[in-house]
C-alpha cells in the first residue's frame, strides 16, 4: 500500500462538531420524474460543491419504451434548473440512467446503460457550456448479458472511470467483474490495466464501485460472495500500481452472516483510507433491516470505525445505498423500505463521526408516501452538507415517476439566501467547513454571512448575526452623504448586515463573504440607470459589471445600523480587486444567482454596498489643494487625497486668465493599481511661470482613471505677489473629515492677517461666510447642515486654498 493512505491513519476525528439543532431543509422543490413508470431517482450524483446534480431514470421513454434517459441540474440558489437537455438513451430497452457518476466540478458525467445491445455500455459526457457532448466513444460490454454499467464512478477531475458489469461470467456465470478506464486527452478511453474478476460464479462482483478521488484507491462490491455464509457478501479494495495493475490492499471485508448482501453499496472517502459498506439484507435489528459497517485503513488492514450502523426496523433494507463525505466523517445511507411515513416509504438517515462513534445528524428523511422506496439511491456534497436522495417509485408525476429530492443539513455557502422584504433576520447556528470559514444561518437554514476567525482572537457565537433587507431590493440616495460619496447620491443594495461580536478581533483580521443576488444587483443596475439627484436632474448611471460596485465597512453608526437613511460617522469603503484586505473587496460566485464580496475587517459592526451615481463615485476625494509663489518664476503646487479608485494620473494644468488652459506636467497616481484608501501627498514645483506682468495665475488638477474619464478640480489662484502671501511655515489643517457638527481650522498665520472663509454646497450655494480668522484655531458650528460634501475655500491675500469635506 502507497504511503498516501498511512497519512490519514490518524485521520481528522478530534475535530469539532458543529450541528444544526434544527431539522434538514429542503433546497428548492420535488425534483419529478418526466412521466409515469420513469423511475427517476434510481440514480443521482452530486458535484463536490453540491450545486450540480445528475438524475438517471432508466426507464424513461424519451427516445422509445424504456430506454432511459439522464437530467442535469444546477442549484440557483432558489431552484433547481436543468442544465442543458434530457440526454437520452441510444435504444429501446437500454436502461440509461441505471448508474450515473459526476467529476468533482459538475462537468464530466458518467452514465450507464445496463440493457445496451443486451450487454450493457457506459457513455461519458462534457459539458460545453451549453449543452452535454459525448466525450469519447460507447464503452460497451464485454459479453452479452454482463450488465455493464451497472454501477461507475469517476475520479474527482473525470479522468479515471470504474465500470462494473456484474453479471459478466469471467470467472464463473455471474461472477461479475469491473473494468478501469483512462481518458486519454484526446479521443478515447483506454482500459487500465486488466479486468478486475469477481472471486467465484454467481458473486455480483461490480454491483457497486467507489473509486477515491485521484482514481488510484477502488472498491467493489460482491453482494452474494459467500465468503462468510450463502450471499454474504463481500468487498475488496484495490489500488493501481502505477503502471500495468490493480493489486488487493488487505484481505476480503465479508459480511457478517449468511444472506448479508454485504456490499451492496459502496462509497470511499476521497483519499481511499475510509469505506462505508451497506449490507441491505442483514437482519441484525430484525430480519433484513440492513445495516452499514464503516471501516479505515490502518497501514495493513481495514478495521472497522465505531459500531454497526442497523437499520430501524425489521424489512428496513438499510443501506441500499450508501455515500460519504470527501473526508469520511459524514455519511448518508438509504433505507428503502422503512415505514416511517407509511408501509415501504423509505428513509435516509445522515450520520457524523465524533472520534468514538456515529451519532444521527438531524432528524429522519422520510419518504413522501407509501412503497416511494426513499433513499433508493443518495449522493452527498464534498464537504457533507448537501444531500440528494432519490425515491424511484413516487407517483407525484404519475406512477413510479419517481423523484429527487435535496437537502442542506448544515449551513453551508450554497443555502438559500432569505429574501423577505422588510425583515431583520438573526443568525440561530453556525458551521465552520474545512477550509476555516464559519457560515451563520437562521433557523431556517438561510444563509446570512460567512466568516474567517482563525488567528483573529474574534469570538462571534451562533446568534450574534443580522441581516436586514429593505422594502425595495434598493434604497437610493438623491445627495451627497454616507461611505460612498458623491454629488448626487447613491444607490445600495438594501441588504445590510451587522456582527455584534463577543469578542472583538484582537491578533488579526477577519475575513468577511457578504452575499448578494442577482435580483439584487439587477434592482441596483436598474435604479442607477434612473437616478434622480436632489436638484432634479437625471444622472443616469451605468453599471457594467458587479465589479463597479462598492461596498462598505462602518466604523461607528450614528443610529441603528438599520435605520434610515443608513448614516454612518464613520468607515471605509472597499474596491474591486484581486486579492482581499480591509479596502479591497473580491468578487466570486457561489451558483448562478447568488454572488459573494470578500474582505477583511479589523473589527466588527456592520456595512453594505452599492454604486455612486453619475457612473462612478468621485474618483478621487480631494482634500486639499493648495499653491504658494516660492520665487518670481516658481510655484509649489501641493495636493492631498484621502481615496482614489481606478485612478492611473493627474494632468496639472495652469492659465494666465483663468480661460485658457495649458497642461504642464502629468502626475502618475500613488495608489496601489489606482485604488487607496489612505491620505496620498503629492507635490509638484512650477518653474516655468512666465515672466508677465500677470499678478495672478491660475492651476487646476485633471484626474484621469484607466478608462480614460476625467474629472476637473480646480482652480486655485496664487499671486505673483510674494509680500502679503503666507511663508514656508504657514500652513492650515481642517478636521475632522469626514465630519458631523463641526469643523477646526489649526494655522500658523499671524493674528492680523486678513483671511476670508467660505462654504460652498454641491451647488456652488454658499453656506457659511466670514472675514477673519481667530488666533491659531477656529471652529466652525456646521451641525445643521445636511449631511454631504462641502467645499472649504480659504483666501488670504491673492492666494486661494480649497478643501474638500464631507458632513455625515
Amino acid at each position: 500500500m502507497k504511503v498516501h493512505l498511512l497519512r490519514h491513519i490518524s485521520f481528522l476525528w478530534m475535530l469539532s462538531t458543529f450541528l444544526f439543532s434544527f431539522g434538514q431543509i429542503q433546497l428548492g422543490s420535488d425534483i419529478d420524474g418526466e412521466a409515469l413508470g420513469d423511475q427517476s431517482g434510481y440514480s443521482v450524483s452530486l458535484s463536490s460543491d453540491g450545486n450540480i446534480l445528475a438524475i438517471g431514470a432508466p426507464e424513461n421513454n424519451g427516445t422509445s419504451s424504456d430506454a432511459g434517459h439522464t437530467r442535469v441540474y444546477q442549484w440557483t440558489g432558489s431552484t433547481w434548473a436543468q442544465l442543458g437537455s434530457d440526454i437520452d438513451a441510444e435504444n429501446t430497452g437500454d436502461e440509461a440512467g441505471h448508474s450515473v457518476s459526476l467529476s468533482s466540478d459538475g462537468s464530466i458525467l458518467a452514465i450507464g446503460a445496463i440493457e445496451n445491445g443486451g450487454a450493457g455500455h457506459t457513455r461519458i459526457y462534457q459539458w460545453t457550456g451549453s449543452a452535454w457532448s459525448q466525450l469519447g466513444s460507447d464503452i460497451n460490454a464485454e459479453s452479452s448479458g454482463d450488465q455493464a454499467g451497472y454501477s461507475v464512478s469517476l475520479s474527482s477531475d473525470g479522468s479515471i472511470l470504474a465500470i462494473g458489469a456484474n453479471q459478466n461470467d469471467g470467472n464463473g456465470s455471474n461472477s461479475g467483474h469491473v473494468r478501469i478506464y483512462e481518458w486519454d486527452g484526446s479521443a478515447s478511453w483506454d482500459q487500465l490495466g486488466s479486468d478486475i474478476e469477481g472471486e467465484g460464479s454467481t458473486n455480483l462482483s461490480g454491483q457497486s464501485v467507489s473509486l477515491s478521488s485521484d482514481g488510484s484507491i477502488l472498491a467493489i462490491g460482491a453482494p452474494q460472495n459467500d465468503g462468510n455464509g450463502s450471499n454474504s457478501g463481500h468487498v475488496r479494495v484495490h489500488e493501481w500500481d502505477g503502471s500495468s495493475s490493480w493489486n488487493q490492499v488487505g484481505s476480503d471485508i465479508d459480511g457478517e452472516n449468511n444472506g448479508d448482501q454485504s456490499g451492496s453499496s459502496v462509497s470511499l472517502s476521497s483519499d481511499g483510507s475510509i469505506l462505508a459498506i451497506g449490507a441491505n439484507q442483514n437482519d441484525g435489528n430484525g430480519s433484513n433491516s440492513g445495516h452499514v459497517r464503516v471501516y479505515e485503513w490502518d497501514g495493513s488492514d481495514w478495521n472497522q470505525l465505531g459500531s454497526d450502523i442497523d437499520g430501524e426496523n425489521i424489512g428496513d433494507q438499510s443501506g441500499s445505498s450508501v455515500s460519504l463525505s470527501n473526508d469520511g466523517s459524514i455519511l448518508a445511507i438509504g433505507a428503502t423500505e422503512n415505514d416511517g411515513t407509511a408501509p415501504n416509504a423509505g428513509h435516509t438517515r445522515t450520520y457524523e463521526w465524533d472520534g468514538s462513534a456515529w451519532n444521527q445528524l438531524g432528524t429522519d428523511i422520510d419518504g413522501e408516501a407509501g412503497n416511494d422506496q426513499s433513499g433508493y439511491s443518495v449522493s452527498l456534497s464534498g464537504d457533507g452538507n448537501t444531500l440528494a436522495t432519490g425515491a424511484n417509485q413516487n407517483d407525484n408525476n404519475g406512477s413510479n415517476s419517481g423523484h429527487v429530492r435535496a437537502y442542506q443539513l448544515r449551513c453551508s455557502q450554497i443555502a438559500p439566501l432569505p429574501n423577505i422584504s422588510d425583515s431583520t433576520f438573526t443568525s440561530f447556528s453556525s458551521h465552520t467547513d474545512d477550509s476555516g470559514w464559519t457560515h451563520y444561518c437562521t433557523e431556517g437554514g438561510e444563509l446570512l454571512l460567512s466568516l474567517d476567525l482563525t488567528g483573529s482572537g474574534a469570538t462571534v457565537n451562533d446568534t450574534e448575526v443580522q441581516l436586514k433587507i429593505g422594502n425595495n431590493k434598493t434604497y437610493s440616495y438623491d445627495t451627497s452623504g454616507g461611505m460612498i460619496g458623491n454629488l448626487d447620491g447613491y444607490i445600495l443594495m438594501n441588504r445590510i448586515w451587522d456582527v455584534n461580536p463577543t469578542a472583538q478581533p484582537s491578533s488579526g483580521n477577519v475575513k468577511v463573504k457578504y452575499y448578494f443576488t442577482t435580483e439584487d444587483y439587477d434592482s441596483l443596475v436598474q435604479e442607477a440607470a434612473s437616478h434622480i439627484n436632489r436638484a432634479g436632474n437625471s444622472v443616469s448611471t451605468i453599471v457594467t459589471a458587479v465589479t463597479d460596485l462598492e461596498f462598505y465597512k462602518d466604523t461607528s453608526f450614528s443610529s441603528s445600523p438599520f435605520d434610515y437613511p443608513h448614516t454612518i460617522s464613520g468607515g471605509i469603503t472597499l474596491f474591486n480587486g484581486s486579492t482581499p484586505s480591509t479596502d479591497v473587496w473580491k468578487y466570486d460566485t457561489v451558483n448562478i444567482s447568488t454572488h459573494s464580496a470578500e474582505f477583511e475587517v479589523t473589527s466588527f459592526s456592520g456595512g453594505g454596498g452599492g454604486i455612486g451615481a453619475a457612473d462612478n463615485s468621485f474618483p478621487v476625494k480631494l482634500l486639499q489643494f493648495i499653491g504658494r509663489l516660492t520665487a518670481p518664476s516658481t510655484a509649489l503646487i501641493h495636493w492631498t487625497t484621502a481615496t482614489e479608485i481606478n485612478n492611473d494620473y493627474f494632468e496639472l494644468e495652469r492659465s494666465i486668465n483663468g480661460d485658457d488652459w495649458r497642461i504642464i506636467a502629468q502626475i502618475t497616481s500613488a495608489a496601489e493599481n489606482g485604488n487607496s484608501n489612505s491620505l496620498l501627498n503629492y507635490t509638484y514645483l512650477d518653474k516655468g511661470i512666465p515672466l508677465s506682468k500677470n499678478k495672478y495665475f491660475y492651476y487646476r488638477l485633471n484626474q484621469v482613471d484607466f478608462d480614460g474619464n476625467t474629472e476637473l478640480y480646480g482652480p486655485i489662484i496664487v499671486s505673483r505677489q510674494l509680500e502679503g502671501d503666507y511663508n514656508s511655515s504657514d500652513q492650515i489643517v481642517v478636521y475632522p473629515n469626514p465630519f458631523t457638527s463641526s469643523i477646526t481650522l489649526n494655522h500658523s498665520f499671524d493674528s492680523d492677517a486678513i483671511l476670508r472663509i467660505e462654504i460652498t454646497n454641491y451647488l456652488g450655494e454658499v453656506v457659511y461666510d466670514k472675514v477673519g480668522l481667530e488666533p491659531s484655531q477656529q471652529i466652525i458650528e456646521l451641525g445643521e447642515l445636511s449631511p454631504g460634501i462641502y467645499m472649504v475655500n480659504l483666501a488670504f491675500g491673492h492666494t486661494q486654498q480649497t478643501y474638500k469635506i464631507v458632513k455625515q
